[in-house]
This record gives structure tokens, C-alpha cells and sequence, in this order.
């Protein structure tokens, strides 16, 4: 049964590319991720002896437990005509995966790596699938069946920064097969520059930065030789692609027109609408969606914040923004741990992406955010690990 569930927890992060898409022509919504969390949860109940009710476990899990209720709550306590769906079952089930995760590295330390593979091999098939007819363009951004651009330039990112983890650390278990995973860099960077995802082109820089000058595995003259390659292909590809890119025409709008695709708009529109109403313990989903729905902005249809901190600032106020808070800053503090205890850089890498998303996005409903948290607090709780040592399968 132990087997089973480790199967499972690789089959969800693999299956999460393809979600959005209608390979079989059944036209059910996220189908291949429905089987896939069937399968972890009836795995999960099958070996329950092995999750946590460690200390680690409870600071970790008790911020979202409480979130999760005041969500549901004040959705529940602002019903209207327009927006009556207060409990968020999504999110429910997000927590679950995370929780699952982090559990499961008691019999399995090295599973979210695992994990991580599986996903990036996922996003290697999301790849090829481009040349099958499944990528269509919207504004110039590539779309993959119903999957966006802004996801699928950040599974591509997350994709990218394990591939390359494993190229130059030796200690992780799929370094052996380095030369293998290196042509793999060339098309992730491909999605990203398709996807015109301003975020995961700078997570890319900072990435690279971080993963080549922090690792302790890497000696002077390897860093050296690693950035002037890069330097090199940048400027490659500058010419090449990038300058005449619907990437580069979105991050000059940044720059010379200060144009963010109107969130700031919103943002302002949330800032009234709270001061207005219960500022403190926020006015949930179902009041958000009413509020927004009503504005001169939206007309027929509701606006995402695209910032999780406003998002959980609207819904559940000052309260719940603490809550979440302390959430986002323990997963972010045990990264730093993971570097400074054991030298594993990879779950500090991620914490720029993750910033960028939650300050211009969404990752409530989106499963990779939260098996990225699973891996960013999993090595920090494992007491019987050296340090130096990474976990392996």
C-alpha cells in the first residue's frame, strides 16, 4: 500500500499539465488530476498511520486550517443572488495534497523530488503537444488547450529550475542522468518565451542566479564557466528571439508605460469596496464576486485581484491576511533553512516565482503552488538527515 501511494503522489504531480486539456475528447474538466486525487486520497486513507501530528506539522497546518474556515464563513455570511458557492472545495482539496505531501516523507523523504520529476516530464509532454494542434494564441501568449499562459510559462519555470537542480548537484538522485536532462533546458525556455509570462522570465534570471551562486556543490571555476555560457545564449537569444517577442513588447510596457494589464484598477476598486464594508474580517468570496460584479469596471463579469495578498485581504480582511501570512512566511523561512542546513538551494530558488505569483497572480486553485510548498518545508523537518545530505527516493 506504501508503493501505492508513492505511484500516486508522482501520477497527480504528472498528471497536472494536462488537466486543462481534452486529450480523449471526453470534455470533462480536469479529469486526468480528478482520477489522480481519487487515487492519493484512497492511498492516503490506506496508510493513515503515517501522517504527522508532529509540532512541525501542527505550525504548519493550523494557519490554513483557520483560514479556510473564515473563507467559508464570511462567503457564507455575504449569500447573494449573483454569488452563493461559499464552500471552496478546490482549495479544500489543495490543502489535502500539501498535507499528504508533507506526511508522506516520514516513509518516503525524497517523494516531493520525486514528485517534481514526474511534473517536469508532464510539462515535457505539454511540450510535443504544441505540434499537434492543441496551441492556439491569444494576444500573441500561447495557450495549450485550456491551459493559460501564465501557467503554462510557470510550469515551464518550475520545470526548468529542477531540471537544472539536478544537472549540477551531484547528491540528488537524478544527477546520473544529467546528460540526458540537459537538451531539456531548450524547451522549457521555449514555453516560457511563447507564454510572454513577464514573472517567470525574471524568476528565470533570478533562478539561475541563485542556483549557480549559492550551490555548495559547485566549485569558482564551474560557476565561472556556467555564467559566461549563459551570458553567452542570452545574448543568442536576444537576437534571435527575444527582442521581437510579445515578452519583450510586455515587459517595455512595463517600463515605459507602467502598464500592468490593469490591475491596478482593480486593486484600487478593492481598497474602496473594503474600507466601505468589514475591512477586519473581510466580506468572503460570494461578497468579493457581488461588489466587483456591480462595478463600472467588470460589466458582466467578475475580475480576479491577481494578488493573492488582496484576494485574502477581500475575503477574509486583516485577520485572514495575518493568518495567511504566517503560513507564507514559515514555508519561506524553512527554504532559507533548507540552504543554510543541508545546502540545498532549490527550495530558496523557488521562492522568487512564488512571490511574483502571489503579487500578480493566483495559486489557490492551482496544485503546483502547494507541491511547492510541500518540497520548500519538507527537508527542514527531518531530524534524522545530516546535514549535506539531501533526501533521495
Amino acid at each position: 500500500m506504501l508503493n501505492f501511494q508513492k505511484y500516486a503522489i508522482c501520477l497527480l504531480c504528472f498528471s497536472i499539465s494536462f488537466e486543462r486539456i481534452n486529450l480523449f475528447g471526453l470534455g470533462i474538466d480536469y479529469l486526468s488530476s480528478k482520477i489522480a486525487i481519487v487515487l492519493l486520497i484512497t492511498s492516503s486513507l490506506l496508510n493513515y498511520p503515517i501522517f504527522q501530528k508532529s509540532k512541525a506539522a501542527r505550525k504548519l497546518m493550523f494557519p490554513l486550517y483557520i483560514y479556510f474556515f473564515m473563507l467559508c464563513l464570511m462567503s457564507f455570511l455575504n449569500v447573494n443572488d449573483f454569488s452563493y458557492s461559499y464552500f471552496d472545495l478546490p482549495l479544500l482539496l489543495n490543502i489535502a495534497i500539501f498535507y499528504i505531501l508533507y506526511s508522506s516523507r516520514s516513509r518516503f523523504p525524497g517523494i516531493v523530488q520525486a514528485g517534481l520529476f514526474s511534473f517536469s516530464m508532464g510539462v515535457l509532454i505539454l511540450f510535443f503537444l504544441q505540434f499537434l494542434g492543441f496551441k492556439w494564441y491569444h494576444l500573441g501568449r500561447a495557450v495549450i488547450g485550456e491551459l493559460n499562459s501564465n501557467a503554462i510559462g510557470f510550469y515551464a519555470l518550475v520545470s526548468l529550475l529542477f531540471i537544472m537542480y539536478c544537472i549540477i548537484d551531484k547528491r540528488v538522485k537524478y544527477y546520473k542522468y544529467r546528460l540526458f536532462l540537459f537538451p531539456l533546458i531548450i524547451p522549457y525556455l521555449q514555453m516560457i518565451f511563447a507564454s510572454g509570462s513577464r514573472g517567470s522570465f525574471i524568476s528565470i534570471i533570478v533562478g539561475f542566479i541563485i542556483l549557480l551562486g549559492f550551490s555548495p556543490m559547485m566549485n569558482k571555476t564551474y560557476k565561472t564557466i556556467f555564467f559566461s555560457v549563459a551570458a553567452y545564449l542570452s545574448v543568442f537569444l536576444w537576437f534571435l528571439y527575444f527582442r521581437d517577442s510579445v515578452l519583450f513588447s510586455r515587459i517595455s510596457n512595463v517600463i515605459d508605460a507602467n502598464d500592468i494589464s490593469a490591475r491596478d484598477l482593480i486593486w484600487y476598486k478593492i481598497g474602496d469596496i473594503m474600507m466601505e464594508n468589514n475591512f477586519i474580517f473581510g466580506i468572503g468570496k460570494t461578497g468579493y464576486d457581488f461588489f466587483m460584479a456591480s462595478s463600472f469596471l467588470l460589466e458582466d463579469s467578475v475580475n480576479s485581484p491577481h494578488n493573492v495578498f488582496l484576494e485574502v485581504f477581500a475575503y477574509t480582511g486583516i485577520f485572514g491576511l495575518t493568518i495567511f501570512g504566517t503560513f507564507i512566511f514559515r514555508v519561506f523561512n524553512d527554504a532559507f533553512k533548507e540552504k543554510n542546513l543541508n545546502g540545498n538551494v532549490l527550495p530558496m530558488t523557488f521562492i522568487m516565482p512564488i512571490t511574483i505569483f502571489l503579487l500578480s497572480s493566483q495559486i489557490f486553485n492551482h496544485k503546483i503552488f502547494w507541491i511547492l510548498f510541500a518540497f520548500m518545508v519538507l527537508s527542514p523537518t527531518i531530524s534524522s538527515k545530516k546535514a549535506g545530505q539531501i533526501s533521495r527516493l
